[in-house]
């Protein structure tokens, strides 16, 4: 049996928010049961595709134009072969201009 705790990939960032405030309150409040690598490079979406990683968490908001077809291909596949996915706060405001992403948080943000 082993001690070490699943992996997630916490991506923040956006225009809005204050990420840089609130990851920290999003770490501390996962850390007693995973390791939480935070970044907020959408490219490291890339990293899902090597394993690792047992989720990732969106927590960004307006990041049209990151999301290249082969990182949300990528994003997908981690999803089907059963990684999790949660999207925070303004995660539907987030790369609205995939629709394999949009299809992947089910939701959309109106105003």
């Amino acid at each position: 049996m082993t001690d070490s705790k699943p992996r997630i990939m916490l991506l923040t960032g956006g225009k809005v928010h204050d990420y840089r405030a609130g990851a920290p309150l999003i770490i501390e409040a996962l850390a007693d049961r995973f390791d939480v690598v935070e970044t907020s490079k959408t490219a490291d979406l890339a990293k899902l595709a090597e394993g690792g990683f047992a989720a990732v968490v969106i927590y960004t908001e307006h990041r049209e134009g990151e999301l290249t077809d082969d990182l949300a291909r990528t994003l997908v596949n981690f999803v089907r072969n059963g990684g999790g996915l949660l999207g925070l706060h303004s995660a539907t405001v987030t790369f609205t201009d995939c629709p394999a992403y949009m299809e992947l948080i089910g939701a959309r943000f109106t105003d």
